[in-house]
């Protein structure tokens, strides 16, 4: 699993999450249409300092959604530690 989206600590400012989202959704339409990727899950968590958090998924497992949660952190940690992913 490799990270798409994300240049952690490496931009001067912070992209607005809605331009994240319309990123994402453009990435998954393209994946979509593809048609070599099966069945896409997504998981997706919406932080607001003001005491708001979501988390959205279109998987209808909550098991399923807190796995894709674990791959991602695993994934955010492996590229901050430098591992490199086996293709």
């Amino acid at each position: 699993m490799k990270v798409i989206e994300g240049s952690f600590g490496k931009q001067e400012e912070t992209q607005a999450a809605s331009d994240a989202l319309i990123g994402l959704a453009a990435l998954v339409k393209t994946m979509e249409d593809d048609g070599d990727y099966g069945d896409i899950k997504v998981a997706t968590v919406l932080f607001a300092e003001a005491g708001v958090i979501q988390v959205l998924s279109n998987d209808g497992y909550p098991d399923s959604v807190y796995t894709l949660l674990a791959m991602g952190q695993q994934s955010i940690m492996h590229r901050i530690f430098g591992i490199e992913d086996e293709d």
